[in-house]
Parts: C-alpha cells; structure tokens; sequence
C-alpha cells in the first residue's frame, strides 16, 4: 500500500522482468509525466489510482511520481542481485590462429550467458592480443584477483589443458565459489538461488 493524496493506494503485483523492461517502464512513465505536467485546455479526469482529480491521462503525478521511485528501486535490486560469472578456459596456443579461436569460443560462451541474464566476466577479451606488455605471472595474478570477485566459475572447454584454468579452477574452490562445466549446472545454480530470494 502507498499514499498519494491522503489515499491508501493498492499497488498492483508486478512480475519480476529484466532490467531492460524496467528501464523501458520508466521512461514511458517519464514521457507520461512530462505529458502530464504541459500547459493547456485538459479534460479534467480522474487518477484510477488515488481518485484524485487531474487534467489528463490515467494517473495523477503524485502517482506517477511514486510508480517511478518503486521502479528505480526495483531496477536497483535487480542490478545488485545480477550473478557475475569467470569463464575459464584456454587462452594461449601455438599460434596468434589459435589464440583468436580461443577468443571467439570464449565470446560465444559470454554470450549464452548473457542471454541466460549472467555478467560474464571474460579474461580473454579483457586481456586480448596483449602478450608481452607483461608477464604471463603478471596477467594470472590478475585473473586470479578477479576470480574472487565473482560469484562462480565456469569451466570452457579444453579447460583441462590450460594452465591459467587450472589455476583458475583451483582459486574458486579456495574461496568457495560454485565450479562449473555445463550450462545445466548454471542453470540450476541461477534457479535454486532464485527459490532462495524469493523465499
């Protein structure tokens, strides 16, 4: 319940979307308001909401108002509550040919999880074609400090085969970070921590 105009207002129960969709709730309603606030002849109406009387439109701007602030601090929660994820894989190879095709499963991987509404964290395009600018130490040390700032790893594959990986794999399961090798995982992961939330 919130008031608005010394009224008790329901709020209607939203479904949990995306940040995109609250993002593109919000500037719909910011259109609304600056409609709503223009000089002119209005037809006086009714806010559905409060009961308040208004010049146009549906919802007064006291409760336009108030519908913003609850979609900004939705959006907020929903930013926080994102899940960032280390994908770990094979980076150097033989050839500068294979060092682009690990970049690009990589790539691919980072997008699934994108769509899946992770944060990857992607070592390979953060430190892509900088070989030599400092030693490989120096960029697993790096990588290594990023682990730790994520919420789980996953494991690429040929993950078996790269030293960075392994080193990788190793540092989540130090600090307590879920490890994982196929997307099934991920995705009970994301829903067991969904139930979680919500409960």
């Amino acid at each position: 319940m919130d008031e608005c105009n010394g009224v008790m207002v329901t709020k209607t129960q939203e479904p949990d979307v995306t940040p995109d969709a609250i993002r593109h709730r919000i500037r719909v309603l910011e259109d609304l308001r600056s409609y709503e606030d223009q000089p002119g002849v209005h037809t006086k109406r009714t806010c559905f909401a409060c009961g308040a009387a208004q010049a146009r439109g549906e919802r007064c701007s006291a409760c336009l108002s108030h519908e913003l602030q609850h979609l900004r601090r939705k959006l907020a929660r929903a930013l926080v509550n994102k899940k960032v994820i280390y994908l770990a894989g094979p980076y150097r190879a033989d050839t500068a040919w294979q060092v682009h095709q690990n970049i690009q499963r990589a790539e691919r991987v980072a997008a699934r999880m994108l769509t899946n509404g992770l944060v990857p964290l992607c070592p390979h395009k953060n430190t892509a074609y900088m070989d030599g600018v400092v030693s490989d130490d120096t960029i697993i040390d790096g990588c290594l400090a990023l682990v730790t700032r994520c919420d789980a790893l996953f494991l690429m594959e040929g993950w078996q085969e790269s030293e960075g990986a392994l080193k990788e794999k190793e540092h989540a399961e130090k600090h307590g970070l879920p490890v994982f090798q196929h997307a099934h995982e991920v995705d009970q992961w994301l829903h067991n921590g969904a139930a979680v939330a919500a409960a």
